[in-house]
Formats: C-alpha cells, sequence, structure tokens
C-alpha cells in the first residue's frame, strides 16, 4: 500500500467525487475509477501511471488539521 498527500481543498476534491448524502466534508472513502484519478492527478500535479489491473485508488481523509 503506498498513499500519496493531497493537498487540495474540499471544493476541489468535490469536483472530482460526489459526496455521499451526510459527508459535506468527504470523510468516507472514495473509490477512485480512471477518469476520477486522471483529475486528481492533473490537479495536484502527479506523474504517475496508474495500475488498475495491480491496484485499487481510494480517496481518504486521514485527518483535518488547523495549521
Amino acid at each position: 500500500m503506498e498513499e500519496l498527500k493531497v493537498n487540495a481543498s474540499v471544493d476541489e476534491l468535490k469536483q472530482i467525487v460526489v459526496p455521499k448524502e451526510g459527508d459535506d466534508q468527504l470523510y468516507d472513502g472514495y473509490p477512485l475509477d480512471e477518469l476520477q484519478l486522471n483529475k486528481l492527478k492533473e490537479l495536484l500535479g502527479y506523474t504517475f501511471e496508474p495500475d488498475f489491473n495491480k491496484n485499487y485508488y481510494v480517496l481518504e481523509c486521514h485527518g483535518i488539521y488547523n495549521l
């Protein structure tokens, strides 16, 4: 398992995934399809090539911090 840090606002992420009912802050996990993952990669400037035959990709919230 590999994690990539996502530094984006909730509003930006809502342009990629549709929030589940009652989850306006995207705390739940959101499996990403190829189109969604490509949009996220573009937003974050990542250049890796996904392999959907070996991996699945999920947007997850691990913590929200006010700095």
